[in-house]
């Protein structure tokens, strides 16, 4: 004892192992070393006892005898728990050395219990949640990660998957994101993630990770912190800290204005936003009173608050306007305490949240609610309707009368006629209508412009030195202030656009008006695909048809007229062409007279106009190696000058506007011109209607080549059967079974005889 005295050590002496056994639970020493021979208790009793009893289990047992110093002594005191065994005699500083490695290794134990206890307690208390999981299972949650997920008690969330709590939107973001703590041993980034309550309820949260050691097992600790209320747009209040340090920091960092002053409204603090926000500077704002910054209108409001204030010590919120040293008008949402000194009321502190942001997000919100309501009509439009007008109108009305244009147009985009078409258009009460088509050269540059760039927009187009000579060509005539053309893509090529633009006063369209314009334009591109597949679908439908029924016919009549006139009258009406008919060729007689024709209702027939094969015309369809398509007819320029000369002149007698020419070949010899006719309207023959005269013409050559076959079939049994009749000698024709099938007239007469 003298010797652990003399280094430092505060040592109790016990006689007795029963002694030392009741004077640990009060003494609580850092060792106990022990002799082996005690009476009442053993050491190797009393080391059992202290190490079996929690609240002792962790202080080192030196045991030390004289007597039971064998290799089997020293195992039996270690089994039972002892720190280390210690044989007499032995030498003082052996003493020490041990004493002072158990002494130091216990009192590192303490502190790291104290420690974790202070942690965990720590964790306990802390306002965010703490997870931690290994392997995806939930291992810890703090009472913070309870609440935030919405759990009763610890048991409903430990041993559960960690990506169940998580949003699926997010599953695969926080996989990755734990497999990078894990491999790499590193902290993560605060992010904002979607988590799931156990009730089912979406929250947002702020998320970081960190490696972690659990029972002694690679772990993830995760730092979690509910936003969702922050997220809406809902202001926390957080109370000031009392530290000034501190206080002084989020004064002067915070994002809204946060003032103080006096009873009578004199400002004596004002923090930098605040300053950015008003436009005075502390120094002149601390020589202003309230009343200085108020809207005149919320002085009233300002007072009443402030009465009601001085009657409460709660806090008030309120809204009210201030102007700005610019002169602007500024809204803000205002949270007002009193200010104590010694149990009085000596000022006002007061937290001003700029609501220009707010306000902008309510009104982007409910813009974009209402371009979702205008884009669900459309689309509802393109569902329940295949007629592309009626989807056409619909747009054009809707985005018009939306963003309040004076004109909406959709134009579309014609390769075949190089034109743009006029097809739907949305006009303000008062508003002449804008021009039906436009040339495509007319509006290069900007059906260039916008296949580059999707919008254009021009606030001024007066003054738009960029289309210049465009504006004064075709703008300045539908008296167009302010224009904007959206783009209507279908896949990646721009086929149509619209054309908004205000004709009483200039506009300045706002990003939100693009948006709507382009959510409208993909709508549309929707639409124009669906009536381009339709339309030839119906067509395919209609050729099928009207081949199947040609087929029918070619299969139940072999007589080529009643064959010709059935293709031209079945074609004629799915066309709705003003006359179809045949001009046949017969190489021995090159003047062709109309055949087998098929005249429309209230049409004119071409009567005895015939057309020889020497001329310029049938010179042409000799030759012609396919289809020769005029759309219009009178003033038809192509080809040699002399053809397209008789083209008009024939038009002009025969009143055609447009027409097609589709020669017939049978067994690749040129056998006449089918002839189609429209007489009261110019007409742009479309790919469907073309490819349904083709396969008719198809068909018809068919149906020739099998009448012509039938009439030769005829004409050789005819000729057989006069040979036959004409033989003098007697034939007789019998079947295999031996009965006379067959006799001519000089067999006849040889029966008879």
């Amino acid at each position: 004892g003298e010797l652990l005295e003399a280094e430092g050590y505060e040592v109790l002496r016990a006689a007795d192992g029963g002694s030392a056994r009741a004077a640990i639970a009060t003494f609580a020493p850092d060792v106990v070393i022990s002799d082996v021979v005690m009476p009442v208790l053993n050491g190797i009793e009393l080391c059992r006892h202290i190490k079996n009893d929690p609240k002792t289990s962790s202080i080192p047992v030196l045991l030390i005898s004289g007597l039971r110093n064998r290799p089997g002594d020293t195992l039996e005191g270690l089994t039972a728990g002892a720190d280390d065994y210690l044989g007499v005699p032995f030498r003082n500083e052996e003493l020490l050395v041990k004493v002072a490695r158990l002494v130091e290794r216990h009192r590192a134990h303490q502190a790291l219990r104290e420690s974790e206890d202070r942690y965990r307690r720590l964790v306990e208390l802390l306002p965010e949640a703490i997870v931690v999981h290994s392997g995806g299972k939930i291992l810890y949650v703090n009472p913070a990660a309870q609440r935030l997920w919405g759990a009763d008690k610890q048991e409903q969330l430990i041993g559960e998957s960690v990506l169940d709590r998580v949003h699926p939107d997010f599953r695969e973001t926080v996989s990755k994101r734990i497999r990078e703590v894990q491999e790499d041993g590193l902290a993560t980034d605060l992010i904002e993630q979607r988590h799931v309550r156990l009730n089912g309820e979406v929250i947002d949260v702020e998320v970081a990770g960190m490696p972690f050691v659990m029972n002694g097992e690679p772990a993830v600790q995760a730092v979690m912190r509910d936003i969702t209320d922050r997220n809406r747009g809902r202001r926390a209040q957080s109370a000031l800290q009392e530290n000034e340090e501190r206080y002084r920091e989020l004064f002067e960092n915070a994002n809204d204005i946060i003032y103080t002053h006096d009873l009578a409204g004199n400002f004596t603090s004002l923090n930098h936003s605040g300053e950015k926000i008003t436009g005075y500077s502390r120094e002149e704002a601390n020589r202003m009173n309230l009343a200085d910054v108020l809207a005149p209108d919320y002085l009233a409001i300002a007072r009443q608050m402030m009465g009601e204030k001085t009657h409460s010590q709660g806090s008030t919120v309120y809204e009210l306007e201030i102007v700005t040293k610019a002169g602007r008008r500024v809204r803000l949402e205002v949270s007002t305490r009193l200010i104590y000194q010694d149990g009085h009321a000596i000022g006002v502190q007061g937290v001003g949240r700029d609501l220009t942001e707010r306000k902008r997000s309510e009104e982007a919100l409910a813009q974009q609610s209402q371009r979702e309501a205008m884009t669900h009509r459309i689309s509802q439009a393109i569902r329940c309707s295949l007629d592309s007008s009626e989807i056409f109108h619909t747009a054009v009305h809707e985005l018009g009368s939306h963003l309040k244009a004076d004109r909406c147009s959709l134009f579309i985009k014609d390769e075949k006629t190089q034109r743009v078409r006029n097809v739907a258009e949305y006009h303000s009460a008062g508003i002449p209508p804008a021009a039906s088509d436009f040339e495509l050269g007319d509006v290069k540059l900007v059906i260039d412009s916008l296949d580059q760039k999707g919008v254009l927009c021009f606030d001024d187009a007066a003054n738009e030195k960029s289309i210049a000579d465009f504006y004064s060509r075709i703008l300045s005539k539908a008296q167009v202030r302010s224009i904007m053309y959206v783009a209507i893509r279908v896949g990646d090529e721009v086929t149509a656009a619209f054309a908004l633009s205000t004709t009483r006063e200039l506009r300045q369209w706002s990003e939100s008006d693009i948006a709507l314009a382009k959510a409208v334009a993909d709508q549309t591109g929707i639409a124009i695909r669906q009536a381009e597949l339709y339309q030839k679908a119906e067509a395919t439908s209609k050729r099928e048809v009207l081949v199947n029924r040609l087929t029918m016919t070619i299969r139940a009549s072999l007589s080529l007229p009643e064959v010709l006139s059935t293709a031209t009258r079945e074609l004629g009406i799915a066309l709705g062409a003003s006359r179809v008919y045949m001009r046949l060729y017969d190489p021995a007689n090159p003047v062709s007279s109309v055949q087998h024709e098929y005249v429309a209702p209230h049409s004119s027939s071409m009567g005895s106009i015939q057309v020889s094969y020497e001329e310029p015309v049938g010179r042409h369809l000799l030759s012609l190696p396919g289809t020769l398509v005029i759309d219009d007819s009178l003033n038809y320029q192509e080809g040699p000058i002399d053809f397209s000369a008789v083209v008009r002149e024939h038009s002009r007698a025969a009143n055609i506007r447009s027409q097609i020419y589709y020669p017939l070949i049978v067994k690749g010899n040129f056998r006449g011109v089918l002839c189609i006719h429209q007489t009261d309207r110019v007409r742009d023959w479309t790919e469907n209607e073309l490819s349904l005269v083709h396969s008719v013409a198809e068909r018809l050559a068919i149906g020739m080549a099998q009448a012509e076959l039938f009439e030769m079939v005829a004409k050789a049994k005819s000729e057989w059967e006069t040979t036959f009749d004409s033989m003098s000698d007697g034939i007789f024709i019998f079947d295999p079974s031996g009965r006379l099938k067959r006799v001519n007239r000089a067999g006849a007469a040889m029966e008879n005889s």
